[in-house]
């Protein structure tokens, strides 16, 4: 055989190895889609719409980003017509930390926005908790993925075989991609990003002591980074209180008055809420001390509303 026909030949099983990587490539790539795909109607995964809903809003909107005091915690059908502003609730889940909720503020910023954050936390620690979590908001969604915090990726990366294997019991126990039907389904998001169905009758019960959060100097450079970033693009970050449990357990409220003096104090953006103002009942609350009942995430919003219209943000 000549060095031709030899260099030909080896050419020729060069191309069909290839072709059979990426053919190996694709059809895993294609497995792993069809995989991650049981988990579309876990609560997470309702992170897609609202990124899809607060990329296709123009104009001047509020957005509300946090953890899930917001999802549990606002009616912002009853905010958006008070506002004459559009809204999307991007509230979502503590164990995701509070910097992937930050990121959000970053996806789709025109002039006029109005950013409210409410989280409840101010420690710290802002990282994910949760990696596993992370993947069930994330699934196929690469834009999603985005959100992730760089120093968060790797651990995040590393917890991925851990969340196909769940997704492999889901297809073993032929759990599709509904899941399994609670009020922590996707399904019961309505299209501004909050929770619509809660089950009735479910109390939560108080056992241990609310106390304000402790604010750490880290957590103040970042929310005061962020919210120049915003003011650069000509939008507006502001603080919101979380609802907090008025009760037996409960810290006085000269401690949280306390609290909100010393956040202020440091915070280079305007805190619209006076935290006492977001204390209520036990019985506002739902399944966690964070998450309201329908008639507590009225009273909540309509605090909102007040502290809005008292402030200059929406002019």
């Amino acid at each position: 055989m000549s060095k031709r026909s030899l260099s030909i030949f080896s050419f020729n099983k060069n191309i069909v190895f290839v072709i059979k990587a990426i053919f190996l490539f694709l059809s895993i790539l294609l497995f792993l889609c069809f995989m991650n795909a049981r988990f579309d109607d876990e609560y997470c995964a309702s992170l897609t719409d609202k990124v899809e809903r607060l990329k296709g809003l123009e104009g001047p909107k509020l957005v509300l980003i946090g953890d899930s005091n917001l999802s549990f915690g606002i009616d912002s059908a009853q905010l958006e017509e008070a506002t004459m502003r559009p809204v999307v609730n991007m509230g979502l889940h503590a164990g995701i930390g509070n910097v992937f909720h930050e990121n959000m503020a970053k996806l789709n910023v025109v002039p006029g926005d109005v950013y409210i954050y409410a989280p409840s936390s101010f420690d710290g620690y802002n990282g994910i908790t949760d990696s596993v979590l992370v993947w069930t908001a994330v699934r196929n969604d690469f834009e999603v993925l985005g959100l992730v915090p760089k120093h968060d990726r790797w651990r995040v990366v590393k917890k991925y075989p851990t969340f196909l294997k769940k997704c492999i019991k889901r297809m073993a126990e032929q759990i599709g991609e509904q899941g399994e039907s609670n009020v922590y389904s996707r399904s019961n998001f309505n299209k501004y990003g909050d929770i619509d169905y809660k089950e009735p009758e479910f109390e939560w019960k108080f056992t241990e002591t609310i106390v304000p959060p402790v604010i750490d100097e880290s957590t103040v450079q970042r929310i005061n980074k962020l919210a120049e970033w915003l003011q650069e693009r000509g939008a507006k970050l502001v603080i919101a209180a979380y609802p907090i449990g008025d009760g037996e357990l409960t810290a006085d409220q000269e401690e949280f008055i306390r609290f909100q003096d010393e956040l202020e104090t440091r915070l280079e953006c305007e805190v619209i809420s006076d935290y006492t103002d977001y204390m209520f009942d036990y019985e506002y609350f739902y399944d966690s001390h964070l998450h309201l009942t329908t008639e507590g995430a009225d009273l909540r919003t309509k605090q909102l509303i007040e502290d809005l219209k008292k402030s200059n943000v929406l002019k």
